[in-house]
């Protein structure tokens, strides 16, 4: 009886390796944590910034190129976001209304309200590796 013991023992502890080893062995391949994050950063998100009590809610938001913007105006008067080189604007927005900018390469990201010009605020794209 001492002996069957001993085998059934061996058989298990045989059956308990070789699980533990198919185990280990079905997760040596796993996706690398920056391909993740790399799908995650490609994936365009939208942000908005409200205009409210004379000044942009959000002043300075980090974005990507894809993602989209929103401002909308929460003010009883009207309000701009416009670039500072001006090469985009909102026009004009009264209360309630809202403009959507797609971030692209190589846009002015600095802001303002051309109605009040102390209304200021930054969008900023954090430099990539492959930007050098």
């Amino acid at each position: 009886m001492h002996s069957k013991t001993r085998i059934s023992f061996i058989v298990l502890a045989v059956m308990f390796g070789a699980s533990l080893l198919t185990y280990l062995m079905a997760g040596a391949h796993p996706v690398p944590a920056t391909d993740v994050h790399e799908r995650q950063d490609t994936i365009p998100q939208t942000y908005r910034i409200d205009i409210h009590k004379m000044k942009f809610q959000t002043p300075r938001l980090d974005v990507r190129v894809g993602d989209k913007v929103t401002w909308t105006n929460k003010d009883i008067v009207p309000h701009t976001a416009t670039a500072t080189d001006e090469s985009w604007s909102s026009g004009r927005l009264k209360k309630g209304e809202s403009f959507t900018l797609t971030i692209t390469e190589h846009m002015s990201l600095d802001y303002f309200c051309s109605y009040h010009r102390t209304m200021k605020g930054v969008l900023v794209v954090p430099v990539t590796p492959e930007d050098g």
